[in-house]
C-alpha cells in the first residue's frame, strides 16, 4: 500500500482555473475532453493509491510526489497517450564516459526504466500506455518505479560519489 502525506495546495493555472479543473472547451467529445478525462483518471488512481484525497495537478498539469526523499513527477503525454513518470535522481559533478556507460547498462535491464543524463542531472523515466487508462497498471508501474529508482539511485551515488538530487519544491504527496 502506498501511503502519503497531506497534499500542499497547488497554484492556479495561468488562466486562473484550479489545477484539477477541466480545461476550457473540454466539454463534449473532443480531444480536450478526452485529455481532461484521462487527467481525472490519473489523479483518481494516485489519490486512491496514496489515500490523499486532495492531491492536485499543478498549473502545468503535472502531479508531484515524493518517495522517501526522491521527487517524482507524473504527466500525460499524447500520441499515443501514455503516463510518464520522471525522477531526477542524482546531480553529478560531471557527465563522463563511465557514468554514461553505467546508464547504458541500466537501460539494458528489463524493468523498462530509461536512465538519461540531462546536463548534469541523471533522470529516470518510465512510460505506461494510457489508452485505455487502466488505473491499476499506473499504480503498479509507479510502485515498481519507486523501488527500482531508489535501489539504483543509492548505487549510483556510491559508485560515482554524486549527490542526491535536491529535495523537491513540490511535495504534495509522499509515498512510502
Amino acid at each position: 500500500m502506498i501511503e502519503a502525506a497531506p497534499a500542499a495546495p497547488c497554484p492556479p493555472a495561468a488562466d486562473g482555473r484550479a489545477p484539477d479543473a477541466p480545461v476550457a472547451g473540454a466539454s463534449g467529445n473532443g480531444p480536450d475532453a478526452a485529455l481532461a478525462e484521462h487527467h481525472a483518471l490519473l489523479l483518481g488512481a494516485v489519490r486512491e493509491a496514496t489515500g490523499v484525497a486532495d492531491l492536485a495537478l499543478d498549473a502545468s498539469r503535472h502531479l508531484w510526489l515524493t518517495y522517501r526523499d526522491q521527487p517524482l513527477m507524473l504527466r500525460l503525454v499524447p500520441d499515443p497517450l501514455r503516463v510518464q513518470i520522471h525522477a531526477p535522481v542524482v546531480k553529478a559533478s560531471r557527465v563522463d564516459a563511465a557514468l554514461l556507460e553505467r546508464l547504458n547498462e541500466l537501460n539494458g535491464e528489463p524493468a523498462g526504466v530509461r536512465w538519461v543524463a540531462v546536463e548534469q542531472t541523471v533522470v529516470a523515466v518510465v512510460e505506461v500506455l494510457a489508452l485505455p487508462m487502466v488505473q491499476d497498471h499506473v499504480v503498479a508501474a509507479l510502485q515498481g518505479f519507486c523501488v527500482h529508482v531508489d535501489e539504483h539511485a543509492r548505487l549510483l551515488r556510491a559508485e560515482f560519489g554524486v549527490q542526491a538530487f535536491p529535495k523537491a519544491r513540490h511535495r504534495p504527496g509522499v509515498l512510502h
